[in-house]
Parts: C-alpha cells; sequence; structure tokens
C-alpha cells in the first residue's frame, strides 16, 4: 500500500503544500474579517419574552447600531442590555415621550404598565374609580423598553435603559406591533363592565 501511494499518487510536493496553506490561510483570514466587519450580524432568540412575534430558538439578524444608520424609532426591535444582560425587545417609548400607568392600591406606587393608546384616560376612571392614575414621562437619553410576550421582564420592572445600551436593530425576520389583549397583553387595555343578567324567581298566586 505504501508503494502505491508513493508511487501511483506521489509524494505532495512542498511548494503545492505551501500553496495549500497559504490558501487556507487566505480563506480563514477572509472568513474573521468578514464577521468582524460584516454590517449584520446573527443571533438567536432565548426565552419566551419576545413571544408570539420570535419564539425561543428563532434566528434573526441586527444591525450594530449607529447614529449614521439613522436614529431609533418607536416600535423597533433592539438588542439592547438590560438588567445586566442581554436581551430583545421592543421600544415602547423614547426619552421625553409619556404614557398613562396606574396603581391599584391607593397608597402603592404605579406599576409602570402602559394603558392602552387611544383609550381616553376618562374610560379608565370610569371603569376603574379605585384606582390612581399618573402620567410618566420617560427621563431624556433613555428608552423604555417592553418585550412582546405577556410575562417579559423588561422596564415595566427595571425602568428605562440609556439609549447608549442599545446594541443593535432587528432587521429580520419582519416585528409587527403586538396586538393589544384585554387580560394577558403587551399594554393594558380596559376590560368591559360584566353584564349580569339576574334572574327573578316568581311564583303564582
Amino acid at each position: 500500500m505504501q508503494w502505491l501511494t508513493t508511487n501511483l499518487l506521489g509524494a505532495p510536493r512542498p511548494a503545492d503544500l505551501r500553496a495549500r496553506i497559504s490558501r487556507l490561510a487566505l480563506c480563514g483570514t477572509a472568513a474573521i474579517s468578514a464577521a468582524v466587519f460584516s454590517p449584520v450580524r446573527l443571533g438567536i432568540v432565548s426565552g419566551e419574552s419576545m413571544s408570539p412575534t420570535l419564539e425561543s430558538g428563532c434566528p434573526f439578524v441586527y444591525v450594530p447600531h449607529a447614529e449614521k444608520d439613522g436614529p431609533l424609532k418607536v416600535g423597533d426591535v433592539v438588542v439592547c442590555r438590560l438588567g445586566g444582560q442581554v436581551c430583545i425587545k421592543r421600544i415602547y417609548q423614547m426619552g421625553g415621550d409619556w404614557f398613562w400607568t396606574a396603581a391599584v392600591s391607593r397608597t402603592g406606587p404605579p406599576d409602570m404598565r402602559p394603558l392602552a393608546p387611544g383609550v381616553s384616560i376618562e374610560a379608565w376612571r370610569e371603569r376603574y374609580p379605585r384606582f390612581r392614575f399618573f402620567r410618566y414621562t420617560v427621563p431624556p437619553d433613555t428608552l423604555f423598553v417592553l418585550g412582546d410576550g405577556a410575562w417579559s421582564h423588561d422596564s415595566r420592572h427595571l425602568g428605562p435603559i440609556p439609549s447608549t445600551e442599545v446594541l443593535g436593530r432587528v432587521v429580520w425576520p419582519r416585528t409587527p406591533l403586538p396586538e393589544i389583549n384585554q387580560y394577558l397583553s403587551w399594554t393594558a387595555a380596559p376590560r368591559p363592565r360584566v353584564q349580569r343578567n339576574v334572574r327573578r324567581a316568581s311564583t303564582d298566586a
């Protein structure tokens, strides 16, 4: 077998070996350069905080954030640092914007859950007369971010994040705004009053 290998196939010449090593080194350098200098990055969603928009295990593509790529805006899905972790969330409001929130108890703080836009505060007060309502203004140079999922841990619990904590903006797949649900929702919507039909017993005399 050694004779066949040596005489029929021929031993690799030093020049060929050097050429192969050079090609491998060139390919490796190109791959590293593409990963470092590419305008896009690939990520994988971990957790259910963006469900159903982005399910756990779903790949996504994001562009590292830079002002030259255009300012961030409400509705953008971004990769950011939140609570010491790298997360994927949606921008709900920007610095200087405001929204209504409520406190369930008379003495407790607001729960920082934004009330659904498009519903007048008078309707909220009429539906929940025991609640206290607050108009919260997002501090300058910060972002109030939410996950699309009902159980997301986000600015409702940790407060707004500095805009400098945004690492990139998601460009694929499409991330339409989540629907507002009155029970488990992105933002809270008022439930209509339950109308109960009371049956009155009647007897014939």
